[in-house]
């Protein structure tokens, strides 16, 4: 897989924290913020120059929610 453009991190960002708004269960009952969860990694997510970088910055803002077993990773070659 080529890594994606610009425009195409930025659509995965936001199909992410909509996933997480809509689907996250808090394991420790407090509220996740997703705007400020997108806000503070977002620039670091669409500015990557590869992809491990672009998973890297994308699970950087996944440990935030705080829950085991939550991760991203990118299509291999």
């Amino acid at each position: 897989m080529d890594f994606l453009n610009e425009s195409q991190r930025r659509a995965v960002v936001a199909k992410v924290v909509k996933t997480v708004d809509a689907k996250f269960v808090d394991p420790n009952q407090k509220a996740v913020d997703v705007s400020k969860l997108r806000s503070e990694h977002e620039p670091e997510i669409v500015n990557s120059t590869s992809g491990e970088d672009f998973e890297r910055a994308m699970n950087s803002m996944l440990q935030k929610l705080g829950a085991s077993h939550t991760g991203f990773f990118h299509e291999s070659k």
